[in-house]
């Protein structure tokens, strides 16, 4: 990526970065226990009975059922003690790291109390118990389906070299642990910013959202809305793996963050450096927002946000970008813009 003097770019990298750090370090936390639970996974389906296969689908109770269904329990507990670790670390880390950054070279005007960690409105424990659950469950299915249709069980839940093991049981597992984790990351930033700039004394803040195609519609709406701290309606990140932040606004018309540029990318994927299809990002104007920005991209970037459809209705001017989504960021389907299906 070409260096560009943009701190909220960079702040973006920064977090984006943390979250592949803590992701790999779950990772390696996680592959010791994988090895050891499949190991005796894969024991215990090569001796069991068409019997013990029949009565583990029925949750009856035969010897090797049993010592199947304890060993998924225990599997999924072990998962969710990691997944725990790594949200609330991540979280603990994030926050301070933030909340230094946002006052460094400040005075310090008051403080405030740490808010309690709750991502995405949940408790951590709450999070990695409900994952932990779906991933027990899960497994339990994929292998009742296995055994009902004959399949290889043990390639249901480590996937297969085909795929490059990305469809299996525990590759959706991680997908699931890297959301977590960047929700974790994400929420622990933005409430070491906010707490960082209200114990410097600032009351307006402005919604920063990414300007590249991974931005959701209401994310995009949001760009660039100004609040005051008793009118903060929604907090970052609005969803999973939302990468918006609430920055400090001293007047209103300034550039956001006190910079003159941010960060833009016409693409949905940050490409490797190697791709002849990779774009980079570029530069715009500090206060530049999302709907200030679409009208400058590429028709094919356009194109591709939007669908068809609403594109070719957008060219002809019979919407405006903001139009197409509700007061809450939420795209309104095609026949709700009496706009043809096809």
């Amino acid at each position: 990526m070409k260096k560009l003097n943009s701190i909220i770019l960079q702040r973006q990298m920064r977090l984006v970065g943390h979250v592949k750090y803590l992701d790999l370090e779950y990772r390696k936390a996680m592959e010791a226990i994988d090895a050891r639970y499949l190991l005796r996974i894969r024991k215990i389906l090569d001796i069991m009975t068409e019997r013990d296969k029949v009565y583990f689908q029925q949750n009856k109770k035969t010897v090797k059922a049993d010592k199947l269904r304890k060993l998924i329990d225990q599997w999924a507990a072990q998962y969710r003690d990691v997944i725990k670790s790594s949200m609330a670390g991540g979280y603990d880390n994030i926050y301070k790291i933030e909340r230094a950054a946002v006052k460094e070279g400040r005075e310090k005007v008051k403080e405030i109390d740490k808010p309690p960690r709750l991502i995405l409105g949940s408790t951590v424990p709450a999070i990695a118990g409900t994952s932990a659950l779906r991933y027990k469950k899960y497994v339990d299915n994929k292998i009742k389906q296995g055994f009902a249709d004959g399949f290889d069980v043990y390639s249901l839940i480590v996937g297969t070299a085909k795929a490059k093991y990305n469809d299996g049981a525990v590759a959706s597992r991680n997908k699931s642990a890297n959301a977590h984790i960047g929700n974790s990351v994400m929420t622990g930033a933005n409430d070491g910013r906010l707490v960082g700039m209200q114990e410097l004394g600032f009351d307006k803040y402005t919604w920063s959202a990414t300007l590249d195609g991974k931005t959701c519609t209401q994310c995009a709406e949001l760009d660039g809305v100004i609040w005051k701290t008793e009118d903060i309606k929604i907090q970052p990140p609005a969803h999973s793996r939302c990468r918006c932040a609430l920055l400090e606004w001293e007047q209103d018309d300034a550039p956001r963050d006190g910079e003159e540029t941010r960060g833009a990318l016409e693409d949905f994927v940050l490409k490797d450096p190697l791709d002849p299809k990779r774009k980079d990002p570029y530069l715009v104007k500090g206060n530049t927002t999302f709907r200030k920005w679409f009208p400058t991209t590429s028709e094919g970037f356009q194109r591709e946000y939007l669908g068809p459809a609403r594109y070719k209705a957008y060219k002809e001017g019979k919407y405006k970008f903001d139009e197409f989504t509700d007061k809450h960021g939420r795209m309104y389907a095609l026949d709700e813009l009496n706009l043809p299906l096809k």
